[in-house]
């Protein structure tokens, strides 16, 4: 029996970052569990809306790249 672990490199929260929740809601955190949604398709959440009460933990870091512009 073989076994191969590779571990990835834990990617490192420094404020402000964009986290993501299972792919329906997306917030710009500012501080610890605090932040504003950006993106969701859940109507318990509001885009816009800021709240401190969003369990962190939970949430994925972004690592993608976001490009705005105005056409």
């Amino acid at each position: 029996m073989k076994i191969e672990i590779k571990e990835s490199e834990s990617i490192r929260r420094e404020y402000p970052y964009i986290g993501i929740y299972d792919g329906i809601l997306w917030v710009l955190f500012a501080t610890k569990n605090a932040g504003t949604v950006l993106k969701t398709n859940n109507v318990y959440w509001r885009i816009g809306e800021y709240r401190v009460d969003f369990h962190e933990d939970l949430f994925n870091p972004f690592t993608g790249s976001i490009t705005l512009s105005n056409d």
